[in-house]
């Protein structure tokens, strides 16, 4: 592969080299299942210095890949991309991030890593149930009761997809201006197909997971669903915190949540610490032992409630971090599928922006929600989820148009039987057709 022919791949997009999708993968897992290996090895052999000094290049080529290289299945070369981008984001956390700010070892325990993977769907107090559990126990079920709803989410998945598929990216540009009705129901079923693709990969997992660990029998209390349906959110604290899917959670928190509280909380420290010295001085200087004590008193209740202030000033600015972060991952993916140029032109910064407002009212809801006269009953309720809705609708265009320019909805994996909805609904009954895009 000539050097020329790499360096135009670079401008991503169509661009990439398109390989067969075994060498992509291939090519995708191999740097990141060594990296990852090479953060479990103990210190005691290889030291965190080392592992520094070899991880740097991993983590460059591994940004790269999905930039430079595309596979012939366009779901997994985003899976692929979403697994790279959280690899480098996870491993730059623990061999650089977190040694200097704590000055520890670049080490990742192979258990924790399993237990936050699987925390996105096993409930906190599920535990192996190969020590605890009798396969006569009425509530638990065989392996084979996960193929339904396995089948009805991906066949779900497949009809509305079907719909998505009659839509060119210049068509939801136009439906933006022109048809805001249809372009509402297409960002309301947009969210509705995402909740049944994820969960269907939800049930694969759970399925692989009953098989592997759990001895064929898993209990239905021990699980959640990957999607909590967040069209229904009654909030954007509860859809970003309980019923969006938390894949990358536990990634998350260990990068950037953990780093930025603590790097916050090191600061206020050192301030604080700088004031308490500059107050005792002139305490010592102005007043008699009494009112020293009393004044005291009064400065240690004035600190306790600025440290309170500080705290959570630092956990809503650690959590806003989260959000960015979310928002740089959707922009490495858009960068990635609509190539360098068109990204610098036409996306650059919407789902950064996205995620950072959608953070910002989950902050703001925090902060107003206590003042708030009605928060129960039906009224409340109602208007609770319209606000979520159509705050979501409103901005709904900047995390969609990046993604629409590329057609992101067709790379859906569950499509067998696509083609047949199609023609046999969508293009066989004329009073549809004004409800579907150009490609019909």
């Amino acid at each position: 592969m000539e050097f020329a022919t790499i360096v135009h791949a670079l401008k991503s997009g169509d661009d990439r080299l398109f390989l067969p999708t075994p060498v992509f993968l291939g090519i995708a897992i191999i740097p990141g299942m060594l990296q990852w290996k090479l953060l479990m090895l103990p210190c005691d052999k290889v030291s965190s210095r080392t592992k520094q000094i070899i991880s740097l290049p991993f983590l460059i080529i591994e940004l790269l890949i999905p930039i430079i290289f595309a596979g012939g299945h366009r779901a997994l070369t985003i899976i692929a991309g979403l697994y790279l981008f959280n690899t480098v984001l996870r491993c730059s956390e623990a061999l650089y991030i977190t040694p200097f700010l704590e000055g520890s070892e670049a080490y990742i325990d192979a258990n924790k890593l399993h237990q936050d993977f699987w925390a996105c769907l096993r409930l906190p107090s599920s535990s192996p149930s190969s020590n605890k559990k009798d396969t006569n126990d009425k509530k638990l079920r065989p392996w084979y009761h996960l193929i339904l709803p396995l089948t009805m989410s991906a066949l779900i998945t497949d009809f509305l997809a079907s719909w998505y598929s009659t839509f060119s990216g210049q068509d939801v540009f136009d439906m933006q201006e022109k048809r805001p009705g249809l372009y509402f129901v297409f960002f309301f079923f947009a969210v509705m197909i995402l909740t049944s693709a994820i969960n269907t990969f939800g049930y694969i997992f759970r399925l692989l997971y009953t098989i592997l660990y759990d001895g064929g029998y898993y209990d239905p209390d021990e699980w959640r669903l990957l999607m909590e349906y967040p069209v229904f959110a009654s909030s954007f604290n509860n859809m970003w915190n309980y019923r969006w899917h938390q894949t990358f959670r536990g990634i998350w928190v260990a990068m950037p949540f953990k780093p930025v509280l603590l790097l916050l909380n090191k600061i206020n420290n050192k301030t604080e610490s700088n004031s308490n010295k500059k107050e005792q001085k002139e305490i010592a200087k102005e007043l008699d032992d009494e009112k020293k004590q009393l004044l005291q008193e009064a400065q240690e209740i004035k600190k306790k409630l600025k440290r309170s202030r500080s705290c959570k000033n630092n956990v809503a600015v650690a959590t806003l971090s989260v959000f960015f972060i979310s928002g740089v991952m959707h922009e490495y993916l858009v960068l990635c599928g609509s190539g360098v140029q068109v990204y610098l032109d036409e996306f650059i910064g919407q789902e950064c922006l996205f995620f950072t407002l959608h953070g910002m009212v989950v902050l703001l809801e925090r902060l107003v929600q206590p003042y708030l006269k009605v928060q129960q009953g039906f009224v409340a309720e109602i208007l609770k989820r319209i606000w979520v809705i159509w705050f979501a609708f409103r901005t709904f265009h900047l995390f969609l148009n990046g993604f629409a320019q590329w057609e992101l909805w067709n790379a859906n994996p569950f499509n067998a039987f696509t083609p047949y909805f199609v023609e046999h609904l969508w293009r066989k009954y004329p009073i549809l057709e004004p409800f579907c895009g150009s490609y019909l």
